[in-house]
């Protein structure tokens, strides 16, 4: 089975690429990792602090989280291939970090 990293920005050209290798792995078993990086240097300590009693790395990602599980239940209802798997993943790192460590 193969492991396909799809990185994503919500943008326009970020969901024609997912349906692009969605489309040219469709007949082939994978598992597509849907990932959205935040850069941690991003956020000012108010933001940290207003995460109340949460993990500061909970607070960061949760909205986050909720919208790439969201593509992924639009991606299989769209395209309703048995062969495609989804997982979500979002890390707070800069970019080279985070594909290293995934």
């Amino acid at each position: 089975m193969k492991q396909i990293l799809l990185l994503t920005d919500y943008s326009p050209n970020a969901h024609n690429a997912v349906d692009y290798a969605l489309q040219l792995f469709e007949k082939q078993a994978c598992t597509f990792h849907l990932c959205h990086i935040k850069k941690a240097k991003n956020y000012i300590s108010d933001d940290l602090m207003s995460s109340g009693s949460k993990s500061i790395y909970g607070a960061l990602v949760k909205d986050e989280k909720s919208k790439l599980k969201a593509l992924a239940k639009e991606l299989k209802a769209r395209y309703r291939n048995s062969l495609h798997k989804f997982k979500v993943q979002v890390d707070v790192d800069s970019f080279i970090d985070a594909i290293k460590q995934n």
